[in-house]
């Protein structure tokens, strides 16, 4: 669904429903990648920049050979 239809759906103009969403994002702090808040479906197609993920996740992606441990290889360089 695109934001229109969504305001529209809404009975709300896009500008101020884009004001409250931003509002909500800042008094969360909710950043881009929210994993919890995300369909399965849609993480599934993700691209994403290891750098950018919660160091939980980057150090479970490191277990699993999904991305490489730089500290390890620089001990070896």
């Amino acid at each position: 669904m695109t934001a229109d239809q969504l305001a529209e759906r809404l009975g709300v103009v896009k500008t101020t429903m884009a004001n409250k969403a931003g509002l909500i994002n800042r008094t969360l702090e909710l950043g881009i990648f929210e994993p919890e808040l995300t369909r399965v479906a849609m993480l599934q197609q993700l691209i994403v920049d290891a750098r950018m993920l919660p160091a939980e996740l980057r150090d479970e992606a490191r277990r699993r050979g999904l991305i490489p441990d730089l500290d390890a290889l620089r001990a070896v360089a």
